[in-house]
């Protein structure tokens, strides 16, 4: 059941009328109600299932007695089937959402674990907790203590609750079904053909689809918060202003936050004061010196837990590739660090607009390379590709599957998401009387229903991150 689609429309209607026609005392049993039917009609339930049923257990058995090896089992249960899942050799077919609420219940399990978090007594409430459907095929990965503040409550009818959600979920369906849906005909297309599709092509390509997957992406949280806000329920941000980062690591730290911080906290913090790391730590200190010894093991890691993300995305090499030059860009730009400085104490334009634009624009060529592996069929693929970017350029005449008007669209629908993501133009909209709110949101439903691009069916393509 897809975000974008005329059942899913239905179905958040009717659950949104049973919710507040409800008992306040029973409103939580009516969201866990239609989350196993929202995973029932979408995916195999028998897995969320599981996942609830040994989540519990294995909390309840924390809670008796907090060992590690406990604590471990369901990790090695949990994370083992997904990789399962995920590597084509065994012909598994994956689960909608499995790794959202694979990685969920681990962060709940390990905070359980560290007592960062209450043990959750309901096993229904903790279904809930694990099977929430908005944020079930592409996230937020919310923490227990965090979701759990409104997920639980008797949330009562609120008109700014309806609007704010209402109003994302609009601005989510825009973004995919006027730019995402519109422009990744191009890139399967040129991703399709990498040998006819070189040069400027290629450029164009990684281009394209920096603009599909953020609008692609973007467009399911900003539908999954708008969701869950009309049940009172408020749910994590997941992007702040990406493209506008200064660098690799900025830029982790604005897109797919919650992704990023579970890696950081469950994966990288551990890793970095765990006892082996601090003997690693001693060692390399002693036969590198204070300096680099020092940064070394940050830096081992930094590589295990991007490659870990990279494996997250999927078993295969390109993610591989595609996790670990992330990590080697970001380690490169920390041994860079006093170099930086001595430039920018010898230049006093490191503080001028220009730069800036130029660190943002650097930061965006560089994601666009490294994002590349995301695009081609092969690590060679991608190279070969890429590569084809520095050799002179033909634009031979070949049909890039987008014409003139929908390059148009896309284009004018493009120039909208930088206006609005400005804070002149939000502060102006937020500053309209409701009335003035209301007409621009009835326009960006019609010009959803004009140019949206819809499939058979009247249904839009899958999002992309619904792979993951």
């Amino acid at each position: 059941m897809s975000f974008t689609s005329f059942e899913f429309a239905v179905f958040l209607a009717a659950l949104f009328a049973a919710y507040y026609v409800a008992p306040p005392k029973h409103r939580w049993s009516l969201l866990l109600l239609g989350s196993l039917v929202f995973y029932w009609f979408s995916g195999f339930i028998i897995y969320v299932l599981a996942t609830v049923v040994s989540t519990y257990g294995f909390s309840r058995l924390l809670e008796v007695k907090r060992s590690r090896w406990i604590a471990a089992l369901w990790l090695v249960l949990h994370i083992g089937l997904l990789a399962a899942v995920k590597v084509p050799f065994f012909g598994l077919l994956m689960p909608l959402g499995i790794s959202f609420y694979t990685f969920q219940s681990a962060g709940y399990i390990l905070d359980v674990y560290r007592k960062k978090t209450a043990v959750e007594r309901s096993p229904a409430k903790l279904a809930l907790f694990v099977s929430f459907f908005p944020q079930l095929i592409q996230g937020p990965i919310s923490r227990h203590g965090d979701l759990t503040k409104t997920l639980y409550s008797p949330n009562k009818l609120s008109s700014d609750n309806i609007a704010f959600g209402l109003r994302r979920i609009l601005w989510g369906v825009f973004k995919k079904l006027v730019i995402a849906d519109r422009l990744i005909a191009a890139v399967t297309l040129m991703s399709g053909d990498p040998e006819a599709f070189r040069g400027g092509y290629a450029l164009l390509n990684i281009l394209f689809y920096a603009v599909v997957l953020y609008a692609d992406f973007t467009g399911g949280i900003d539908i999954a918060i708008g969701a869950a806000r009309l049940f009172g329920v408020t749910v994590t941000e997941n992007f702040n202003k990406p493209f506008t980062a200064r660098s690799i690591a900025e830029y982790w730290r604005r897109w797919h936050i919650t992704m990023g911080s579970w890696f950081r906290d469950y994966l990288f913090y551990p890793l970095s004061v765990g006892k082996p790391m601090r003997r690693f730590s001693r060692l390399s200190r002693k036969l590198l010196g204070n300096g680099f010894g020092k940064r070394l093991p940050v830096y081992i890691a930094t590589i295990i837990t991007w490659f870990a993300t990279g494996l997250w995305h999927g078993a295969s090499p390109n993610f591989i590739a595609w996790g670990l030059a992330n990590g080697m860009v970001i380690i490169l730009s920390q041994e860079c660090q006093p170099l930086y400085k001595r430039f920018h104490a010898r230049f006093a334009f490191g503080g001028s607009w220009w730069y800036h634009g130029f660190t943002v624009a650097r930061t965006f060529i560089l994601m666009g390379a490294i994002r590349s592996f995301d695009i081609y069929g092969g690590v060679g693929t991608t190279f070969r590709a890429v590569g084809s970017i520095f050799t002179p350029w033909r634009f031979p005449s070949l049909d890039l599957g987008v014409g003139g008007a929908d390059g148009l669209v896309a284009l004018l629908g493009v120039l909208l998401l930088v206006i609005a993501g400005r804070e002149r133009p939000r502060r102006w909209f937020f500053a309209l009387h409701p009335a003035g709110r209301l007409m621009l949101c009835l326009l960006l439903l019609c010009c959803i229903l004009v140019f949206g691009v819809y499939g058979y069916g009247y249904d839009a393509g899958q999002f992309i991150y619904t792979r993951f």
